[in-house]
């Protein structure tokens, strides 16, 4: 249409919606098991699966939409969480009221197949070439820029071929939340686990080493966190292989007398409500079984009894530990410093990052200069650490709020984190 002229570039805004990339490799190749690579391979593909599930699972909100490859499409099914998968999503407009969108991996078109729908397209000579990667800008949401490492075609046509298949369905996909609908109330998070540069602003740009879940994060994401070493490796086993590894595991996170720095990365969990972590009291049937507790999701409690005796057989006692109201005499112990004080909770801004380039799975991108979370941490906070807990050794000296997790709205974000609070009890107390 040479007569056509466009007089401007026009895209709705979607107030509401964030998006978070996180690289790390994501193709086919990281994630799919194939009968031409060896077992240990893909163990470690099955592994780095397992992982993703969880990390979905602990940032789902309990009503979120996967969007990957079909060979591992049924991996990520569970309650409160729906999937599709690449090339079969096109049009469809039923996730619009999703919390949280996962986008895993990217479909990439086979460079013969490319090359063959390029030279049928525009009939002229194409050389073949298997693409090479770039470093390429991301928009950010601030309006600043970041590096980002794609794989690309130094041919127009064969890169242009490759947007329409890779990008575009990226694209596609996060389109099935329908961002541009949003509001205040319900507020929509978008992962994208993929090196593609979008037509989209980038609220956060990321490694996976930076937000990949540690053990206890993963058992909460699960919906049972086990404190004790031999029920933890027998509910558990592809993440404690035996009781002693769980109880090196356990003990490499719980440092400097408190329980524990679990890091999460970033978690929608939705609103605060049901977001406490509860202590649960229970007793295994047989002689010589003592009571042991776990940590559960306050929204999770529904049907817990049930799940904790799928894991390890039946109960004798299972009982909710309420912590005990404070005196309204008893003087107050003093916080660790590491600890902000409830009536201080800061609304501090989430703190800059760094630009860094995407590891590539086909060559080595350079290194973010330093680690980042998605949030901030508290002030004193160690780095790192989102959420800690207390709540499960109980005991004298805690303080009342410790049990909690208050609400904090990072300022300039709109949108509703909550956190489990953690002290030192007094020396003897413990």
């Amino acid at each position: 249409m040479p007569r056509l002229s466009v007089l401007a570039d026009v895209q709705a805004a979607a107030l509401h919606m964030e998006i978070r990339q996180i690289t790390g490799g994501w193709g086919k190749t990281s994630l799919v098991t194939s009968k031409r690579q060896d077992d240990s391979e893909n163990r470690r593909r099955v592994g780095l699966v397992s992982e993703i599930v969880d990390f979905v699972r602990i940032n789902s909100g309990d009503n979120a939409l996967v969007v990957t490859y079909e060979a591992i499409e049924e991996r990520f099914a569970g309650p409160g969480i729906r999937t599709g998968h690449f090339n079969a999503i096109s049009g469809l407009d039923t996730f619009g009221e999703v919390r949280s969108l996962f986008v895993i991996g990217r479909p990439l078109a086979d460079a013969r197949e490319l090359r063959a729908s390029a030279l049928a397209l525009t009939g002229r000579a194409i050389p073949l070439e298997n693409g090479q990667v770039e470093t390429r800008g991301v928009l950010m949401a601030d309006g600043s820029g970041a590096g980002l490492g794609v794989r690309t075609y130094a041919d127009p046509d064969l890169e242009a071929l490759r947007v329409a298949v890779t990008d575009a369905e990226v694209v596609q996909a996060i389109g099935r939340g329908r961002g541009v609908n949003r509001t205040a109330s319900n507020p929509l998070t978008v992962f994208v686990m993929a090196d593609v540069t979008l037509p989209l602003p980038v609220t956060r740009l990321c490694r996976w080493t930076d937000v990949r879940l540690d053990v206890m994060a993963r058992m909460l994401a699960r919906g049972i966190m086990f404190l004790g070493a031999s029920d933890a490796a027998r509910a558990y086993p592809d993440l404690f292989s035996t009781p002693d590894a769980a109880r090196m595991a356990i003990q490499r996170i719980v440092k400097g007398g408190y329980f524990p720095n679990i890091s999460l990365g970033e978690c929608t969990l939705g609103r605060c409500s049901g977001n406490r972590l509860i202590e649960v009291s229970y007793r295994l049937n047989g002689r010589g079984q003592q009571n042991r507790s776990v940590l559960v999701l306050e929204r999770r409690l529904k049907g817990l009894r049930e799940q904790l005796e799928s894991l390890l057989g039946p109960l004798v006692h299972y009982e909710l530990v309420e912590p005990s109201p404070p005196s309204p005499s008893a003087p107050q112990p003093t916080p660790h410093p590491s600890s902000p004080s409830p009536a201080t909770t800061p609304q501090t801004e989430i703190a800059e990052e760094p630009e860094w380039v995407e590891e590539s799975e086909v060559t080595d991108g350079p290194a973010a200069t330093e680690p980042v979370d998605f949030l901030a941490p508290w002030p004193g906070e160690p780095s790192g650490s989102l959420w800690a807990s207390a709540a499960a050794l109980g005991g004298p000296g805690r303080p009342s709020w410790a049990r909690e997790a208050p609400c904090v709205e990072v300022a300039g974000d709109g949108d509703w984190r909550s956190r489990a609070l953690v002290s030192h009890w007094p020396p003897g107390q413990r």
